[in-house]
């Protein structure tokens, strides 16, 4: 989303086309994305948040995680955290660095073994090295 007007955009940061305020669309949202004022089909975006965003939906969308939630939201505001809001849940998942596939490899272990369970409130972070930290 730019200016409140929705965008397609390729796993690459390329802007396929604008969609109408009632198109239907394929989630996520990817939002806050800094330094980004315009845009128009066939441009490539380069901004490091949109980059680190699509970055992590690629990572998350292999995990087994992903068949249990519907992501709505990636917010790309700063490239080392980009913020995750799913549909059925109450928090927020954040996402920084570099290696988002250790990451997600991370979150599905950590999904697993909460039996899908989620009692935090606020977020679940995995920004540092092999720990998962909720609140």
């Amino acid at each position: 989303m730019v200016n409140n007007r929705m965008y397609e955009v390729d796993e690459e940061g390329k802007v396929l086309r604008e969609l109408g305020p009632d198109a239907p669309h394929v989630p996520p949202f990817m939002t806050n994305v800094p330094n980004l004022d315009y845009v128009e089909a066939g441009q490539k975006l380069a901004q490091p948040s949109l980059k680190a965003a699509l970055a992590v939906w690629s990572a998350f969308k292999r995990t087994a995680m992903a068949g249990d939630v519907t992501v709505s939201e990636i917010s790309a505001a700063r490239e080392n955290r980009v913020c995750m809001y799913c549909d059925e849940l109450r928090y927020e998942i954040r996402w920084g660095g570099e290696d988002f596939e250790k990451q997600a490899a991370k979150l599905d272990i950590f999904w697993r073994s909460q039996h899908r369970g989620h009692s935090w409130q606020e977020y679940l972070d995995l920004r540092f090295g092999d720990d998962v930290v909720c609140r």
